[in-house]
């Protein structure tokens, strides 16, 4: 059974905290933790 969540660190594991969850075959996401994202690229974030 696959989960339905793919978590994703923005800023890798020494960056400021975010943490990105993709709901998989919905098109969606959340992120969880705001932390400093300038560096994230924009399709990544469109989801959100």
């Amino acid at each position: 059974m696959k989960s339905t969540f793919r978590p994703r660190l923005l800023n890798g594991q020494t960056g400021d905290p975010a943490l990105l969850l993709n709901l998989r075959w919905q098109g969606r996401a959340l992120l969880v933790d705001l932390g400093r994202i300038d560096r994230t690229p924009a399709p990544v974030l469109l989801p959100i």
